[in-house]
């Protein structure tokens, strides 16, 4: 009917969104399924704690979207994202990577476009379980390969949890593995994976792992019949991302009780009560019992010369976890690599045994202790590759084995950890923890140099090239900044910034309704002369951000530090940067016009807090907030020399730096004359022709005189003159052809007037003719 009455086409397709929009505004709240449009209200994450029954911000304040599920289909109508019906449907065809498309009614919503038919459909899902693995009903997801034949086999080397981790840390990234024989690259950018030797390409996709309804409410009840209920820091003691209830039996203490905040009660609790990060029990029937010599036996541990404990009567053995014919076992609290921003945390060190019986510590980056336990907790069953010095090694973290590639010998390798006494756990309650400041935040860092810990400004302390920290800073700086050499590596201890550090990292944890939030260790650098007051007092943007404000008005820092060497200071050859934390948290596209972060609803209450140059894969970082800055190490460095060999960009770099001085004039040496000895020659016997060669004088008595060469007589007709246009005037220059012999003695002129000129090479033919 509306097009029999001529209405445009173009106004036809807008009608319907024009009604859409007349109902909802018309509509009662909750009777719709409209959700806010793309823009600044638009919400592309679902809200864990809603989820869990436990968010206390109303809909249009919380930062993620209020769904009953983990996940939700919506499709774009007009403007507005309208929920679709079948999205539980929708999501169990997603979950299968040999699916491509679901038929809903509305038609088929597709996996490769994400549409249906002509309009733009999107799937919204709760925060990966590599990000947040303590919580309930985040989103695991799963990561397949496709066969020749078809079939989809999902990674089990390298781990789902493995390839999840390294997408969200760079989504563009290429890794490398090898499987079996086979070498293979992944394109977490492409999803394509390419075997290196034959360049043969199959198809990669991520699906998440299917919740139906009935799932997510098993989920929730069951956590709720055993008190597993999210505690007051939104922290369930899952660990590894798995939805259960607390055990019986339970194998980790609890933080929160170790720092004496845990509000459940230990039968409710997912982690066993402790007033030390680990336990030593024994197994007496059915009942695991506390050793009395549970300090002793953990300090006997963490040496890994030692294999053996002996307490009271019998000795405990580490390689079987026995105490005589009795089982024994150690709890612990969860490893540091997992938990880095709390204390009492379990910090694991690796060995490796010499020929000489000699336990060596891993200190050295790629295979330090920190990367090693960072593989161990995400694959136990992986075999680590790498190189020191010349040689290459294999390391299965499931043996314990480390293998020389080239000639075979194997060396043990032992996981110990740090040891701390009840003593260093009190002193790390006590004395790390500032005055009527929040539980969790130390007063400073358990590695800090105590004697130079000034109560106002700041210490540097210069660190060790074979500390852990030097090896991690330089690992930062040497990915972009291969042609320089480090000078030295110094760490700011400044207590007055680390408290402001810590208070407004817990400020925004709370703020983000419990979760941890996003800290990166960022590249600064800055003019020599504003150094100083950075470490004593923090960034201000208004004295070093005089390089521009393109992304807002605040402190600049990058990913990279060959960015950050732009704005070093030129004066020197030996340049400075900082390598600050810095708590990125949210952020969103800077602007130049920005004084502090947008709004994220459009309220003016809750906002951003950090602008970034990309979305996607950010690398220059903007913070307005100083508290959310701790400059925490001054790299000094330096071009490298240049060298025979280098190559030709290393000695361009390496020239640009140095600075020119004057030249030093070279006195070249006279060379000293070496007189040549005479060699006398000696004397050669004359022989007559006869006696070398027998018959010769018969053969030239036989032989006719040559006739003698006599001129003639007379002088030969002078030759035809060459017409005048080919004929150039005799030279000034040539005495031979203007002024003959003059200036020749009267002897040369005689000896000249005797020769035959015709037959004299070289001499010019008006010559010859004059002297004829």
């Amino acid at each position: 009917m509306l097009q029999n009455s001529r209405i445009p086409n173009d106004l036809m397709a807008a009608m319907e969104s024009m009604y859409i929009n007349k109902e909802v505004l018309s509509s009662p709240v909750g009777q719709t399924n409209q959700v806010p449009a793309a823009g600044a209200a638009d919400k592309t994450e679902i809200c864990l704690l809603f989820l869990e029954g436990n968010c206390i911000q109303p809909v249009e304040q919380c930062f993620g979207a209020h769904y009953k599920l983990p996940y939700s289909w919506e499709v774009l109508e007009g403007h507005q994202w309208t929920l679709l019906d079948s999205s539980e449907k929708i999501e169990g065809d997603y979950c299968n990577p040999k699916i491509t498309y679901s038929m809903v009614d509305g038609g088929a919503v597709w996996f490769e476009t994400m549409t249906r038919g002509l309009q733009k459909v999107r799937r919204l899902s709760s925060i990966s379980s590599v990000l947040q693995p303590t919580f309930l009903l985040t989103t695991e997801w799963l990561w397949y390969w496709e066969e020749e034949d078809g079939n989809w086999n999902q990674y089990d080397s390298p781990t789902n949890r493995a390839l999840e981790q390294k997408f969200q840390n760079n989504p563009q990234e290429v890794l490398e593995f090898t499987a079996g024989y086979q070498t293979y690259t992944l394109s977490l950018k492409d999803m394509i994976q390419t075997n290196k030797s034959y360049s043969t390409k199959r198809l990669v996709r991520r699906r998440p792992r299917f919740l139906s309804s009935a799932n997510v409410q098993d989920i929730r009840t069951s956590a709720g019949a055993t008190g597993g209920a999210v505690s007051s820091a939104g922290v369930v003691a899952t660990g590894g991302g798995e939805r259960r209830s607390p055990p019986q039996d339970k194998i980790e203490i609890c933080l929160f009780f170790l720092e004496g905040n845990c509000i459940d009660p230990i039968e409710k609790c997912f982690g066993a009560h402790y007033s030390l990060p680990y336990s030593w029990e024994v197994l007496e029937g059915h009942q695991w019992m506390l050793l009395d010599s549970s300090e002793k036996i953990e300090e006997d541990y963490c040496n890994p010369k030692i294999t053996y404990s002996t307490v009271d009567v019998e000795a405990v053995c580490f390689d079987t976890m026995t105490c005589g014919l009795q089982k024994v076992r150690r709890l612990s609290s969860i490893s540091s690599v997992l938990q880095p921003t709390f204390l009492l945390t379990t910090e694991w060190l690796w060995y490796w045994e010499d020929e000489h019986g000699k336990w060596n510590q891993y200190d050295s980056p790629p295979n330090s202790s920190t990367e090693l336990e960072q593989k161990f907790q995400n694959n136990p069953q992986e075999v680590v590759e790498f190189t020191a010095g010349s040689q290459t090694y294999t390391l299965s973290l499931q043996d314990m084995i480390q293998t020389n590639k080239r000639y075979g010998t194997q060396r043990q390798v032992r996981r110990r950890p740090r040891f701390r006494s009840s003593a260093d756990v009190q002193d790390d309650r006590t004395s790390k923890r500032p005055p009527n400041g929040p539980p969790n935040v130390q007063a400073f860092p358990r590695h800090w140099d105590k004697s130079q810990v000034p109560e106002i400004g700041h210490k540097k302390v210069l660190l060790r090239d074979s500390s852990k920290e030097y090896k991690k800073v330089e690992t930062l700086f040497r990915q972009t900044m291969t042609a320089f050499d480090i000078v030295k590596i110094e760490r700011i201890q400044n207590k007055s910034l680390w408290d402001q550090f810590q208070l407004q990292r817990e400020q925004m944890k709370t703020r983000n309704g419990g979760h941890s939030v996003a800290e990166r260790k960022l590249f600064h650098g800055t003019d020599s002369k504003f150094i100083d007051p950075i470490c004593c007092s923090n960034f201000d943007w208004r004295i070093c951000g005089t390089h521009g404000t393109i992304l807002g008005k605040g402190s600049y820092f990058a990913r990279d530090a060959s960015y950050s060497h732009t704005y070093t200071s030129y004066a020197s050859t030996v340049r400075s940067m900082f390598v600050s934390r810095v708590l990125v948290g949210h952020h969103t596209r800077g602007s130049a016009d920005y004084v502090r972060p947008p709004s994220k609803d459009g309220r003016d209450t809750l906002f951003y807090d950090s602008c970034v140059d990309s979305i996607r894969s950010p690398s220059i970082f903007v913070v307005f907030d100083r508290p959310q800055i701790y400059p925490e190490f001054l790299l000094t460095y330096k071009a490298k020399a240049a060298v025979v060999g280098d190559s030709l960009s290393g000695l361009l770099v390496a020239i640009a730096a140095a600075p020119v001085g004057k030249p030093t004039p070279v006195v070249i040496p006279t060379p000293a004359v070496i007189p040549t000895p005479v060699v006398k020659p000696t004397p050669v016997p004359r022989t007559t022709p006869a006696q070398q060669f027998p018959g010769a004088s018969t053969y030239l008595k036989n032989v006719s005189q040559p006739h003698i060469y006599r001129p003639l007589p007379t002088a030969l007709p002078a030759p035809p003159t060459p017409p005048a246009s080919h004929c150039p005037p005799p030279s000034s220059s040539c005495p031979q052809t203007h002024q003959g012999f003059q200036g020749m003695s009267k002897r040369m002129r005689e000896k000249a007037s005797g020769m035959d000129w015709y037959s004299v090479p070289g001499v010019a033919p008006e010559v010859k003719r004059q002297r004829l």
